[in-house]
């Protein structure tokens, strides 16, 4: 089900231009409604159909997966799409134990890591926070936390 979004707009070629610049080339029936915009079309049909393509935006985050998560996942990596554009880690750790639930023995507790495990945004920085944004195209290593490094 679509819910329609009405957002201030200064000018109905602002409208148009909006609307082009999301869903021409991506969305069939915006390119008709755009093309017989002068015989019906209203510029909140034109706002829903630019707001409902934002909303089916994907963000996909890989995961990979080393030592114990990656025994109890049973992958070395997967890739998870969210039907949103903000995406923090909490997020996917909640995906990842919908998708394994295996990982919840002992790597996963109360909707994070258990302290037994690591996380690491692309290799370069490590998180301890559930609610670090992650951006389309990160990856997201979960790892076992080894004492002595």
């Amino acid at each position: 089900m679509l819910t329609e979004l009405r957002p201030p707009v200064a000018s109905f070629h602002q409208c148009v231009f909006r609307a082009l610049r999301t869903i021409v080339g991506q969305h069939p029936v915006g390119v008709m409604i755009l093309s017989n915009a002068g015989s019906g079309a209203t510029i909140s049909r034109l706002h829903r159909l630019a707001y409902d393509e934002q909303m089916v935006a994907q963000t996909k985050v890989d995961v990979e997966f080393y030592g114990v998560p990656r025994q109890r996942a049973g992958v070395d990596r997967v890739q998870l799409a969210f039907a949103t554009s903000s995406v923090v880690a909490a997020d996917v750790i909640e995906a990842l134990v919908r998708r394994f639930p295996t990982l919840s023995n002992g790597c996963l507790e109360n909707g994070w890591l258990h302290a037994s495990c690591a996380a690491n945004v692309d290799g370069c920085d490590f998180i301890s926070d559930p609610a670090t944004p992650l951006s389309c195209g990160q990856t997201l290593l979960v790892m076992s936390a080894d004492a002595g490094g």
